[in-house]
């Protein structure tokens, strides 16, 4: 079988610090937001969602995951990674357009739906094992958090200009 651990490891080890350094910064990016409304409850969610991402990245990197596991504790990974865009959820999911706009307004609501799918990417990333793909959307995260946090007033240019510069610099 093809092993993608393998196969990446020379990109993956160039980052572990700089991945590892990230997650820290969401882990403390949950405890600030955690029971907060507005931008807090969307960054306390997306930083839930890495968290699991990469708790699960780790957990599918050991050998023998798969044979080990009860059927039904795999169908709960899977279903933790899609729950909250499937239909029961979506119409309070910030990966729904229509409702970020309601929480957020038009502009910054779509920019923070398109965010919340470049997370969204991190679930192939993980099953891939690309460390240094996650490591580049969490520091992504962390920037746009930070100046949320900070900004006495939110501007979507600013927002824009971030993910821009950040895809800019994968292509």
């Amino acid at each position: 079988m093809f092993d993608y651990r393998e196969y990446y490891k020379k990109e993956n080890d160039q980052v572990l610090k700089s991945y590892k350094a990230a997650l820290g910064q969401v882990e403390s990016m949950v405890v600030e937001t955690e029971g907060k409304d507005g931008y807090g409850d969307y960054f306390y969610k997306l930083g839930e969602f890495i968290l699991m991402v990469a708790g699960h990245e780790e957990a599918i990197s050991q050998p023998d995951f798969y044979t080990e596991q009860p059927f039904e504790v795999l169908k709960e990974l899977n279903k933790g990674l899609y729950e909250d865009i499937l239909p029961d959820n979506y119409d309070s999911s910030y990966g729904n357009p229509a409702y970020a706009v309601a929480k957020f307004g038009k502009e910054i609501g779509q920019v923070l739906t398109a965010l919340y799918g470049f997370v969204r990417d991190l679930v192939p990333s993980a099953y891939e094992h690309k460390l240094f793909d996650m490591a580049h959307t969490i520091e992504l995260v962390n920037k746009c958090y930070t100046y949320v946090k900070d900004a006495e007033n939110v501007q979507v240019d600013t927002l824009i200009a971030f993910i821009v510069e950040d895809k800019k610099s994968t292509c």
